[in-house]
Order: C-alpha cells, then sequence, then structure tokens
C-alpha cells in the first residue's frame, strides 16, 4: 500500500477502504477471546490513505496475539502533505499526542537518533533477499534500542520495498549525471549526505508531492504508480536500489506503561510473526508496480557495472562519516559479511515485452475465434458423471455462456435458460498452441479443442473436478457474437458535475468538468483543477467494465449510444459512484 497522490473526491474514497481493514483488525478473537473486557484501542498514526500491507498484518497479530484486549485503530493521512511529516509525527508519540506510529527509518537521524543509518548506506542494502537476511539475523531489531534515548519505545521493525532514482527528463546512473541536480527526498539526514557526495542539492517533500522543481525523486515504485509520476517523468534506473524504506513501529511511553506485561511483549511478537508477511508484501509492491508503469510506458535503464562502481567510490565519504559511530561502523561490517557470503546482484526491475506491449489477444496465430460462445444443457442428464455447482438437485436447462477476449475468459450460467439472471463460474486468463487451450484462474484448467465453422468442441479435460469437465465438455460450443460489436471505450469522455451531485450522497467533492480517458487498457479520470483522482487498469467484456492494480477497485455496467457513456450498477466506495455514475459522458 502506499499513498495515492489524489483529489479531494478521491482520497475519501481510500479512507473508506482503510476504514474496513482497520475494522477488521478490530474484531476479538471469537476463538477463546475476552469478549467481555473493553479492549484498549491504540491510535496508530501512520500518513497513507491506507495502511500499508506489512502493518496490517502486524496489527491482526496483535489482535490475535492479545486475544483481542488491544486494538489497532489507524489514523490514516497523519501529517500529510508536509514536507517534515515524520519528524513531525515522532515528535507527537513523544508529546503523547498520539498513541503509536510508524515512521521510515530514515527519518529518525533528524530525531538525533543514529542507529538505523547503517541500514540506510547507499547502496547496501540493494536488493530484498539481503534485507530479509538482515532482518533474519537481527540487526534491525538491535537497532531499535537508539529510541530509548529520545523517551520512545521501540516495538519493532519490519522490511519495506527497495527504493529508486526517478528521472524527470533523463536517467541518473553515474555520479555526473546528479551533479547540480536538485533531487526531492523524504527527509533524512543520511539520504542528504549521500546525495551532496554526488554534487546534488536536496529537497524534502511530503508523500504524494508534486514534482515541480524537482529533477529527480529517490521513491519507491509503488509510490511512483500509486501518485502517477509517470505521467510527469519519464525514468527509473532499473538496477540502482539506494536504500531500503524499512518501517519502524514505535509507541510513547504513556501508552506503552497502559498495557500489561504480556500485552506489551506481544506487539513485539507481533512484528516478528509478520515478518515474512511483510516481506511478501514489499516484494509484491515491486512486481505488480513494474508492470502497471511499464504499460504506462516508464523507461527503465540499467546502470552498467562501470557506473555502479562510480557510484559505490562517490559515496565513500559517507561511508567515513558514519563509520565515526562504533555502533554504526559495526553493523556496517556485519551487513557488509553478510551480503559478500549472499553473493547476489542488485534488484533491477525491467519490462518484459508482455507488460510494454498492449495485449495481442491469446496467442499470434490462434485459430480459435474471440467472441461469445452459448452452450445449452437440461439437468439432470442422463450419463453425466456429476453435475455442477449451482445446477445440481435442478431439473432447469441451464444456459452456459463462454466468453473469449484479448486473452481473458470468463463463463456465465442461466439456471433456467435465456432471461434468467447470470451467475459466473468461472474468470481468469487463456491462452492456446496448436490444439491445446490452457485456462488459468482458480486452478488451472488444460483441454483439447477443435473448431467446425462456429460450433467450438473442448475435450479431454485436465486439472478440474469432475463438475468442471461436465460444464465445459458436455455439448459443444456455438459461436454467437464474434469479437465485440458494441463500440470502443477507447478515448476520453467529460462529464459536469454539480454541488447537488455530492450533497445527495453527502459527500464533499469538487463541481465541474471531470474527464475519464480509456487509453491502451488503463482508465484515468481527471477531477476539475486537472489533478489525477484515479488512475488503474480495466478490462471491458460485453455490458461490464472492472479496474484492477488500484486500491479501489471499480465495477460497473456500460452502455453506449452514439457518443454518451452510461455507467451503472457501479460497486466502488462512494465518490467513485458519484464521479463515474452521476450523469452520462459525452465523447470528445
Amino acid at each position: 500500500m502506499h499513498r495515492t497522490k489524489t483529489s479531494r473526491w478521491a482520497a475519501a474514497a481510500t479512507v473508506v477502504g482503510a476504514i474496513a481493514v482497520t475494522s477488521a483488525c478490530q474484531s476479538p478473537d471469537r476463538a477463546g477471546g475476552d469478549a467481555d473486557v473493553d479492549p484498549t484501542v491504540l491510535t496508530f498514526a501512520q500518513p497513507n490513505d491506507g495502511a500499508p500491507d506489512q502493518l496490517v498484518a502486524w496489527a491482526e497479530h496483535v489482535n490475535r496475539l492479545t486475544n483481542g484486549t488491544v486494538q489497532i485503530e489507524f489514523a490514516n493521512g497523519h501529517r500529510i502533505g508536509e514536507p517534515d511529516y515524520e519528524s513531525a509525527t515522532i515528535a507527537d508519540v513523544q508529546a503523547g499526542e498520539i498513541d503509536m506510529a510508524w515512521v521510515g527509518a530514515r527519518a529518525f537521524d533528524r530525531a538525533d537518533v543514529t542507529s538505523f543509518q547503517a541500514l540506510l548506506a547507499p547502496m547496501l542494502v540493494d536488493s530484498l533477499d539481503l534485507q530479509a537476511k538482515v532482518f533474519e539475523e537481527g540487526i534491525p531489531q538491535e537497532m531499535l534500542a537508539g529510541l530509548e534515548q529520545v523517551d520512545l519505545v521501540g516495538v519493532g521493525v519490519l522490511p519495506g520495498p527497495m527504493r529508486k532514482v526517478l528521472g524527470v527528463e533523463k536517467p541518473f546512473t553515474k555520479p555526473a549525471d546528479f551533479a547540480g541536480q536538485m533531487v526531492g527526498m523524504q527527509d533524512s539526514k543520511v539520504t542528504e549526505l549521500s546525495f551532496a557526495a554526488l554534487g546534488a542539492t536536496t529537497k524534502p517533500l511530503p508523500s504524494g508531492a508534486d514534482l515541480d522543481g524537482v529533477d529527480a525523486y529517490e521513491q519507491q515504485l509503488s509510490s511512483i504508480w500509486g501518485n502517477h509520476y509517470e505521467l510527469s517523468a519519464g525514468f527509473v534506473t532499473s538496477n540502482l536500489n539506494p536504500w531500503p524504506r524499512p518501517l519502524v513501529l514505535f509507541i510513547g511511553n504513556s501508552a506503552y506503561d497502559g498495557l500489561t506485561e504480556d500485552q506489551q511483549q506481544a506487539l513485539s511478537v507481533a512484528t516478528d510473526e509478520a515478518m515474512l508477511e511483510a516481506l511478501d508484501a514489499s516484494r509484491a509492491e515491486d512486481e505488480e508496480s513494474v508492470a502497471d508503469l511499464c504499460k504506462a510506458g516508464l523507461d527503465f535503464v540499467d546502470a552498467s557495472a562501470d557506473e555502479l562502481g562510480s557510484l559505490e567510490r562517490a559515496w565513500a565519504p559517507v561511508y567515513d562519516e558514519l563509520r565515526a559511530n562504533p555502533d554504526t561502523s559495526e553493523w556496517l561490517d556485519r551487513i557488509a559479511a553478510l551480503k559478500a557470503s549472499l553473493g547476489v546482484e542488485p534488484d533491477k526491475a525491467q519490462c518484459d515485452d508482455a507488460a510494454q506491449e498492449p495485449s495481442q489477444g491469446p496467442s499470434a496465430g490462434s485459430q480459435l475465434p474471440e467472441g461469445t460462445y452459448e452452450m445449452t444443457v437440461s439437468w439432470p442428464r442422463t450419463g453425466a458423471p456429476c453435475p455442477p455447482g449451482g445446477a445440481e438437485g435442478t431439473s432447469d436447462e441451464v444456459l452456459y455462456e463462454l466468453m473469449l477476449a484479448e486473452g481473458v475468459v470468463e463463463q456465465w450460467a442461466r439456471i433456467g435458460g435465456r432471461g434468467a439472471e447470470r451467475e459466473l463460474g468461472w474468470k481468469g486468463t487463456y491462452q492456446v498452441f496448436r490444439d491445446q487451450i490452457e485456462l488459468s484462474g482458480d486452478g488451472t484448467l488444460t483441454a483439447t479443442f477443435t473448431i467446425d465453422g462456429d460450433t467450438l468442441t473442448l475435450s479431454d479435460m485436465r486439472g478440474g473436478g469432475c463438475g468442471d469437465a461436465t460444464i465445459w465438455t458436455t455439448n459443444p460450443w456455438v459461436l454467437v457474437t464474434e469479437g465485440s460489436e458494441e463500440p470502443t471505450l477507447e478515448g476520453t469522455w467529460t462529464t459536469t458535475l454539480t454541488e447537488g451531485d455530492w450533497a445527495a450522497e453527502a459527500i464533499s467533492g469538487p463541481a465541474g468538468l471531470f474527464t475519464l480517458t480509456f487509453e491502451d487498457g488503463l482508465v484515468t479520470v481527471t477531477d476539475p483543477g486537472g489533478e489525477v483522482g484515479y488512475r488503474a487498469e480495466y478490462r471491458a467484456f460485453r455490458d461490464r467494465i472492472q479496474t484492477s492494480g488500484h486500491q479501489d477497485v471499480v465495477t460497473a455496467s456500460y452502455s453506449m449510444e452514439g457518443d454518451q457513456l452510461t455507467l451503472s450498477e457501479i460497486e466502488a466506495p462512494g465518490p467513485y459512484v458519484v464521479v463515474w455514475g452521476s450523469h452520462p459522458w459525452v465523447r470528445q
């Protein structure tokens, strides 16, 4: 999870999602939990619209370990928009204005806690594998002791994603690229020192800030995508990972003293138990974001071995300064030894052909026509080994619909025949090779297919249960709609919202002209101020559209008549319902 730079209407929607996550973490353990005990609620400040997955996992473990007697209530968007939001958050917890918080480990050296600096030394921890090894050795947990000198209790440290260098007008691969440039950063002394050693000036930025006035920005991939920096910057150095972004969890003395000894211990134990989930979340952030960024056209540029070597040499004075602290020097040596023994290359983000090019269908030269196929089966059917789910026990005719489009497969059932309500039975992707089709969704199915005119016959189904084979292979499928008969969504649409549209849903939002753009599998909504409020991948088939790759999924029915697009039956947080569905959209 990450902070997405959004307008007010979109920010309101992401808060709805955050509340749902929090409430899930707050339910007392129903199996042996202390249901009659009033729980202790700890308010946890964090700057994002929704809590990162690493924190959600930790909060769930706290709930379980304390039998629901300690509940974590995330205060989302804390200090949002402030360049020194992390230092200010640390001060808020010290003053007892909020119980707990997390900040990036980088922020503590501004509060005179230098114990995390070895973890952030430039190009030292440059892979998730090495970061996992460092955590396995317990080094970040040792560093937590430094919080005692500033009257805070360190709860734990969770791993985070690798930071990258985002270039606005050019890639940054060697020291000369940084000389005289302005680099945006989340405020940190070691970060400032590192870029100064390359001849750059740093500018502290709030989470989700615009890139105005900076030439580069150190940031993780999920934030680059979440804040849609690909719209104003063109390059990421694929294999330059200056440092990771670990999350430090801490609590104020007063809040900590209000817990029992077992509850205090549970906060730390939960960090250990969430470690694997946090590592997985960090990997997922990078993998999911790089595919989206590649599709959006961001250029991932490799730094050569010589260029990486020149950066390492340029950063030697930073190490000399860090080694002035004996504890930091020892941690640097231990991490370097782990790195040498592990022998892994820096993590590299790169585009593959599938991510860079729009989908051209399931396979080149496929003889399987796209479109909608139908098959009718009457249940009970003599000789059928077993009925599929939903048809068992009925004596109805069931109309099955099979839709194939751009590598996506959907199978629907109408129990009772044409005109009955549709029920989704399967959704996933498919690919074909010669006479074989592979369906990947909830499991993997493989079958042999033949085409005779408009008739598709599937046989020799493998990988599914008895009911799967019954549905897919009982009768031939007949092609009833080839390709898409609907006009394309691709293009730009506009609609105008009034203050009354927002008031009708008791939601605050801007009035004026909104723009909806569908382009190369991406949908973008821009508000009257020109700010991107939503950007995600989308798929459309028949009369339904669904987005993905964004923490808020939008699903809707759509219809087009001439130059007018109408969205209805919208399943999404309230603000999106207002924007997407209040009025028809007009093609521009």
